[in-house]
């Protein structure tokens, strides 16, 4: 049921309106009443009605005052001006404050009625979007991994997106920083499946205790592929040995890796032709080794 308070410095009309309408018939409590704003925004503040009914012109906390107030506080609050016809210009100021809903006095039933039906719509209207709302958040999370992975590969295979797209994805997964970094593990041999969702988890929980967010990850041509924060090189490769070591105690399979130079989100593809690079230079230093972009450059720069 949505609880309704009545507030009014004239008692006749509390007790009026009170027994004039049938509450229960249109789902409605009347929690109680009031005869200033003070007395009201104790009650609102204990009860949280949903339709407070007032009267604009009251000694102490005006209905005006008490509209302001709890607009700031409990927004979803909605409120019903009961004025006069010689009050328009504080009616007219409630409205300002967002009040949609007022009423004339004197006022009988089928004058309150429509307006309190018209307000029971607005509100089940607003319980059915916030459901559609949290019931598609609910579903997004659930596919959320999917759309990570789904993207990560799209990236790596060269699909086009625009700086606008790029925006929305990083929107979308919630990451943070400027700039990245992809790592490739390539194990020995060809993996099953099991196996290949095993290195990508262990991967991810190796990170994990070395805080270490993997910000998007996947299987990709039998290698696992992980963008991370950008960090020095000497900090990821320790990471990285325990995430050798970790997949061979378990599987007995040993793995080359490399990493990338540090890079904006939008050029994952670039960083991903890195890490082919490095495994072309990783060829003549044997299965097992770790090698970055940085490690060639340094090298490139030496022999020049």
């Amino acid at each position: 049921m949505y609880k309704v308070l009545l507030v009014d410095d004239e008692k006749i009309i509390i007790d009026s309106i009170s027994k004039l309408i049938d509450w229960e018939e249109y789902n409605l409590k009347l929690i109680g009443t009031a005869q200033n704003g003070l007395e009201a925004y104790e009650l609102i503040n204990v009860h949280h009605p949903h339709i407070v009914i007032t009267d604009i012109k009251m000694p102490g906390m005006s209905g005006l005052d008490l509209v302001k107030k709890v607009r700031g506080e409990l927004p979803d609050t909605i409120f019903v001006i009961l004025s006069g016809y010689d009050e328009f210009d504080f009616a007219s100021k409630a409205i300002e404050y967002g009040v949609k809903h007022y009423l004339l006095k004197p006022c009988d039933e089928d004058e309150i009625v429509p307006v309190l039906i018209k307000i029971i719509k607005e509100i089940k209207n607003k319980e059915e979007k916030e459901l559609f709302f949290i019931e598609t958040k609910r579903n997004l999370e659930k596919i959320l991994p999917q759309v990570k992975e789904q993207f990560l590969r799209d990236c790596i295979i060269g699909k086009t997106y625009n700086a606008k797209d790029f925006n929305f994805f990083r929107s979308l997964f919630r990451i943070q920083g400027n700039n990245f970094k992809l790592v490739l593990l390539k194990p020995e041999r060809e993996c099953d499946y099991i196996e290949k969702f095993a290195l990508k988890k262990i991967s991810e929980e190796v990170m994990l205790t070395y805080d270490v967010n993997v910000h998007l990850s996947t299987v990709f041509d039998e290698n696992a592929l992980l963008l991370i924060n950008s960090l020095d090189n000497i900090h990821i490769v320790d990471i990285l040995e325990r995430i050798k070591s970790s997949f061979y105690n378990y599987y007995g399979i040993k793995l080359t890796i490399t990493i990338s130079n540090s890079n904006s989100f939008h050029r994952i593809y670039h960083m991903y032709i890195e890490t082919q690079e490095c495994l072309q230079y990783a060829f003549y230093l044997g299965i097992g080794s770790i090698v970055s972009r940085e490690d060639i450059m340094l090298q490139e720069k030496g022999n020049y």
